[in-house]
């Protein structure tokens, strides 16, 4: 199933896990969205961790190693950061980067087209993490099974033509994005039509400029109807397209949930104002049934129905207040079995949720006590 897929290239949890307290000054929550300047969050930041006197993201309370919720991951996102910010302000980029770097593209001409690379690395890890880089997703093409395309956190798109022994990065004239969803329609053999979501939906190391497209093959890009400005601190955590009518695609972001019918060249916002984390069909439904998650760190997160293409939706399921993150599958052998992997705030795996009745209820069935 997608779900597992996804779950072996990223894991479920790492939006989960900043301090709760923490995040709660961090954001309003009137509308979750921070107005401070690079400089009042750091010093937020590490005016609450202070007292905790912490040394390389532990503290000890009565003798006790602890680990700092969500210190490695603000010092991943400050490093990020820090380089890119106003620095006499703090103040974060506030540009359509997309078409300052088109136009920057367009108007520079390379001196030479004949110059040689050669990869220096690194290509190992000598510290304690598993790897040396993480992907936000895999797409593949539909008939050939060599061919499928991944998307990095800060690398852009790639693709590879003979089952992932050579790449070819498709984003090399789009300035540094992230890739959080890459879409190949049925059709790709003839149309050479992809789509990407921008942005890092995990980790938040790069905010969405929007939904692009490519008919090309991914030779050259162009900007859809459905674009954020960096400021605009967007996420999209989902795009889903639907398997017979290629011009028909929905997007799940941390705003909302978004229709288009015209091959993205408009979007129509169609759910109330929700972080939404996840979207499915239900399979054999496809024109009319879908379900959605939200994750919301401060109330219930919740899962929703509707039966109209997304017209209306309804409430189905709330789980109880410490799941944050949820992630959505289908049975494709039996359409009325959902399947719902929950993550709770603290960024641990609270555990499966199953429905078998097409989504109406869910029933908790493992707690992922030990196996997970």
């Amino acid at each position: 199933m997608r779900l597992i897929v996804f779950l072996l290239i990223s894991g479920i949890f790492p939006l989960s896990l900043f301090s709760q307290s923490w995040v709660e000054s961090f954001y309003s929550p009137s509308d979750k969205k921070s107005s401070k300047n690079f400089y009042e969050i750091q010093k937020e930041f590490n005016e609450y961790w202070k007292e905790y006197e912490l040394d390389r993201g532990y503290y000890y309370v009565n003798g006790e190693k602890r680990k700092a919720g969500g210190w490695k991951q603000f010092k991943r996102w400050e490093w990020f950061w820090e380089t890119r910010i106003d620095r006499k302000t703090g103040s974060f980029p506030n540009i359509n980067m997309l078409e300052k770097h088109r136009n920057f593209y367009i108007n520079v001409k390379s001196k030479s087209d004949e110059s040689n690379w050669v990869e220096m690395g690194p290509n190992s890890s000598d510290g304690g993490y598993a790897g040396i880089g993480r992907l936000n997703c895999v797409a593949f093409h539909p008939t050939d099974p060599n061919t499928f395309f991944v998307g990095a956190p800060s690398g852009g798109l790639w693709k590879t033509t003979n089952g992932g022994q050579s790449w070819e990065v498709l984003t090399d004239t789009l300035p540094v994005i992230g890739v959080s969803e890459v879409i190949v329609p049925n059709d790709y053999d003839t149309s050479k039509t992809l789509y990407i979501a921008t942005g890092d939906r995990d980790a938040g190391d790069n905010y969405s400029i929007g939904v692009l497209k490519s008919t090309d093959d991914g030779i050259t890009w162009e900007q859809t109807g459905l674009s954020f400005n960096v400021s605009d601190g967007a996420r999209i955590t989902r795009l889903l397209i639907h398997p017979t009518e290629q011009n028909i695609l929905y997007a799940s972001t941390n705003g909302g949930i978004y229709k288009s019918v015209d091959g993205a060249q408009n979007w129509d916002k169609i759910s109330l104002t929700a972080a939404f984390f996840d979207i499915e069909y239900k399979y054999n439904c496809e024109d009319t049934v879908l379900f959605a998650a939200t994750a919301d760190y401060w109330d219930e997160s919740k899962i929703y129905k509707t039966k109209d293409a997304g017209t209306t939706w309804d409430e189905v399921f709330a789980f109880p207040n410490m799941v944050y993150r949820v992630e959505l599958d289908v049975a494709r052998s039996d359409s009325s079995v959902v399947y719902a992997l929950a993550s709770t705030r603290a960024g641990g795996m609270d555990g499966i949720y199953k429905s078998t009745d097409s989504g109406n209820s869910f029933t908790k069935v493992s707690n992922c006590e030990t196996a997970c």
